[in-house]
């Protein structure tokens, strides 16, 4: 459909993009990170950043020691090319590197793990340490028992991450919906953790009180409590024991291949994570007019290579949509459902009636099936969530979900339905952006 004076706004849809237009005034916003619509930005000194590490008492430790570098999986978003050539630059002096890529429950055969994987081999060969990398998999791995937490969650651990002197952490923090902020300690749980820690950890997922933005490391007091996040700062303590552990935590954006740093920080792993949630709130918090229509992107590959992963884009940016309204959401699932074992517990379980979904959650925690409970509340809350993917059509029906092979069509479709006072919000950065309703 033509419209006069119509904006086209672009989103990104795995590598590709979606574009869409709708009439100037009957867009409510459109919500990205800084530098996705007011242009470039001037890069940061991951280098300078990282360098006081070298004269702490982390540096000391990795001098002439074996350092534990803990770097995220395939499916995050890290500008690689800036941060591995500095992670290199400031371990020279280390006697060895054992690199993580901290999968969690991820499949470590993902595509997108076996090319990153390359990657760090090829950023560090020929350095003055001896370099070994190893793609954990909570299936699979040798665990070494730690202890437990005071909820109870029994934290087991790479065994070969134990092995080591010192601790190096790399986050590139956002949002999390229920974990507060993706930070370094979720490298080690549930990034290095064992299935069963994992699911007891994540149980707590189902606490209200586990949300976004709330994390006991935040400078704010007001800030700290969340159930979730509490249970993984204690098993990340328990796993680093009391060797000399520091992060690299960085906030950033941009587009696939073109990935830039928009703040970075280095020093002990809570301080820095405190000052990069700082950093979060400033670049990705934002309070918005609800909308009765809502077009979400999840970021774009590797953001949207499931829909196991692609779902927080959904929750970060619920504030946005007015209750009974409707969602176009773009997705597409290259990796189809999610990780291995997640159907059963997640999607097997989402296509029941959701009065049914939501009653059976009274029982045992089932590892991925507070997906299907995250997930049946908010289509509960909303009449219809169209989706544009890779999945099948009868897949997406079967979870209740609307398929959208045409996404102009169903704006269209709302533009010819709305009421006089009806607008369409768009959000550009579902996955890292984490939005309130104005007061």
């Amino acid at each position: 459909m033509r419209y006069p004076g119509a904006v086209r706004i672009e989103l990104r849809y795995g590598r590709d993009s979606v574009s869409l237009a709708v009439p100037d005034e009957r867009v409510a916003g459109v919500h990205a990170l800084p530098g996705e619509l007011d242009g470039p930005r001037g890069p940061v000194d991951l280098g300078a950043a990282l360098e006081a590490l070298r004269e702490a008492e982390w540096g000391r430790a990795a001098r002439g020691g074996a350092v534990a570098l803990l770097l995220s999986d395939g499916t995050r978003t890290e500008p690689r090319a800036a941060v591995l050539p500095a992670l290199r630059e400031v371990l020279r002096d280390a006697a060895s590197v054992r690199a993580f890529l901290c999968t969690g429950t991820h499949d470590p055969a993902l595509p997108e793990n076996v090319s990153l994987a390359r990657r760090v081999e090829e950023a560090f060969a020929g350095a003055p340490f001896a370099f070994e990398l190893v793609v954990h998999d909570a299936r699979g791995a040798a665990f070494e028992d730690v202890g437990a937490t005071s909820r109870g969650t029994p934290v087991r651990v790479n065994a070969r991450a134990l092995a080591c002197d010192a601790v190096l952490a790399v986050s590139d923090m956002k949002p999390h919906y229920f974990a507060g902020y993706s930070n370094p300690g979720k490298c080690c749980v549930p990034g290095l953790a064992a299935l069963e820690t994992v699911r007891a950890n994540h149980a707590l997922a189902l606490d209200p009180g586990s949300v976004a933005l709330q994390h006991p490391w935040h400078p704010d007091p007001a800030r700290r409590a969340n159930p979730l996040a509490e249970d993984l700062v204690e098993a990340f303590e328990l796993a680093v024991g009391d060797r000399p552990h520091a992060a690299l935590c960085l906030v950033s954006g941009g587009r696939p291949g073109a990935r830039r740093v928009l703040w970075a920080g280095a020093g002990e792993t809570a301080a820095v994570a405190g000052r990069g949630m700082e950093a979060v709130d400033a670049v990705a918090g934002r309070e918005v007019e609800p909308a009765r229509f809502l077009v979400v992107s999840a970021g774009g590959h590797p953001l949207d290579e499931s829909l196991y992963t692609s779902q927080r884009a959904l929750e970060l940016s619920r504030a946005a949509l007015l209750p009974g309204g409707e969602v176009l959401f773009l997705s597409e699932c290259a990796n189809g459902i999610g990780p291995a074992g997640s159907r059963a517990s997640f999607f097997d379980r989402l296509a029941a009636p959701l009065d049914e979904v939501l009653a059976g959650f009274g029982g045992e925690y089932v590892l991925y099936s507070h997906k299907a409970y995250k997930f049946a509340t908010y289509l509960r809350a909303a009449a219809a969530v169209h989706v544009t993917s890779s999945l099948p059509d009868a897949e997406l029906r079967r979870v209740h979900l609307r398929p959208a092979p045409d996404p102009q069509a169903v704006v269209d479709g709302w533009l010819r339905a709305a009421d006089p006072g009806d607008r369409v919000a768009f959000v550009l950065d579902g996955s890292k952006l984490a939005l309130r309703a104005r007061a």
